[in-house]
């Protein structure tokens, strides 16, 4: 992913209001392109499937993967909502994790306790789990609460 690749949907900022058209994201038939959505928990880039996804961190930093989930399948619209294929990286000496979802099938290219200190490629683009299309969920987390990383200034 790169600072040009587009967002398809933002983080609610607001999913205490409970209305579903927050964000002007739902027309009530389908979902606008580069809204979000109420109760949204991440940010979504589009792509295509295949894309190479890369890790958040830079150097100095050290990032370890802390868990991968291989899922072979789509369950949208009327499955569970679930991650599909995905990854949660640890950023050390921080109380901040990223994951990395909706990653194509057998895309991993990371194990559980792998330490890097650069950004790496982690995975592919896919459209597993419940997704709508190919695309990333990226999903910043301190203390295991989602954040949007925008919002709280740890994205440009």
């Amino acid at each position: 992913m790169s600072s040009s690749t587009p967002i398809s949907a933002y983080f609610d900022l607001n999913p205490a209001s409970g209305y579903i058209r927050d964000w002007t994201g739902w027309t009530g038939r389908n979902w606008i392109y580069g809204h979000a959505y109420d109760g949204h928990k991440g940010t979504d880039y589009d792509g295509q499937e295949g894309n190479p996804i890369y890790t958040a961190n830079k150097y100095p930093d050290w990032a370890r993967t802390v868990y991968t989930y291989n899922y072979n399948g789509n369950t949208y619209p009327n499955g569970p909502i679930i991650y599909g294929t995905h990854i949660i990286i640890s950023h050390d000496n921080t109380t901040y994790k990223t994951v990395y979802a909706h990653l194509k099938y057998n895309s991993i290219l990371t194990w559980v306790g792998n330490s890097y200190n650069y950004s790496f490629q982690c995975a592919q683009m896919g459209n597993t789990g419940y997704s709508s299309g190919d695309h990333l969920h990226f999903e910043v987390r301190s203390n295991d609460t989602p954040i949007c990383p925008y919002y709280n200034g740890l994205m440009p």
